[in-house]
């Protein structure tokens, strides 16, 4: 359990900013929509371990920033080539 932890933290290290930003969210707007504090975002943002959030609440943290549960970006869906009329 504390492995998965571990590596959704180092994950959301990684994505979490670039996908906020994505959503033009302020920390405290993501914060607050999360019930999660803006310090602790801030705080995984820039490379803190995630202080006291359980896991639980990191897996809500990347799902709200349209993450995995990982905390990783989702694949962008494969565009499928033009069929042909006929």
């Amino acid at each position: 359990m504390e492995q998965a932890r571990e590596a959704l933290i180092a994950n959301l290290q990684l994505h979490a900013r670039a996908a906020r930003l994505k959503m033009a969210l302020s920390t405290f707007d993501v914060g607050r929509l999360t019930k999660i504090s803006a310090a602790a975002v801030d705080n995984i943002e820039h490379g803190d371990k995630g202080g006291q959030l359980s896991l639980d609440e990191l897996i809500e943290l990347a799902r709200f920033l349209g993450l995995t549960t990982a905390g990783l970006p989702r694949a962008k869906p494969v565009a499928l080539p033009p069929q042909p009329n006929g």
